[in-house]
């Protein structure tokens, strides 16, 4: 089965497509994927006799299912582990955003330079998420002291 076969199968949610799909993009015969689907939920589980290194899987995964789009799969629980144990040595779990990839595509086509108040507000949302409310409270408040 080609790869365009197996994209189209994993799209319409094709489990062993998936599983297919998710041994080429790792590009490593000496890891076993198994792939299970639950719900919205897709679980991977990553074995091999060296455990996969977390850093170099994650993104290649994420990104891959990301520009895949498969409509049943809002998250995603990947595991790691060593074979023939039995739990694994370390765990993922994403949520799968396509709106924001849809966006992000959008943002990069616009040619439109970014206003003085859109970047300040950028930031200020930015900083937001970096702080709780309190101590973001507190941040603006020793701020406007300076000044």
């Amino acid at each position: 089965m080609n790869q365009s076969n197996n994209s189209e199968l994993a799209k319409s949610g094709d489990i062993n497509a998936i599983n297919n799909l998710v041994n080429q993009w790792l590009h490593s015969p000496s890891i076993t994927v198994k792939t299970t689907l639950k719900q919205d939920c897709l679980q991977i589980m990553l074995e091999s006799a060296k455990v996969p290194e977390k850093e170099s899987i994650i993104p290649c995964i994420r990104d891959n299912l990301l520009n895949l789009s498969i409509d049943s799969v809002k998250k995603v629980k990947i595991y790691a582990r060593e074979t023939g144990e039995d739990f694994p040595d370390w765990q993922e779990e994403l949520e799968l955003n396509y709106t924001s990839i849809v966006q992000q595509t959008e943002s990069q086509l616009s040619t439109e330079q970014p206003s003085f108040f859109n970047s300040f507000f950028g930031a200020i949302a930015d900083l937001v998420t970096e702080y709780d409310n309190f101590s973001f409270f507190l941040c603006v408040f020793a701020s406007l002291r300076e000044n």
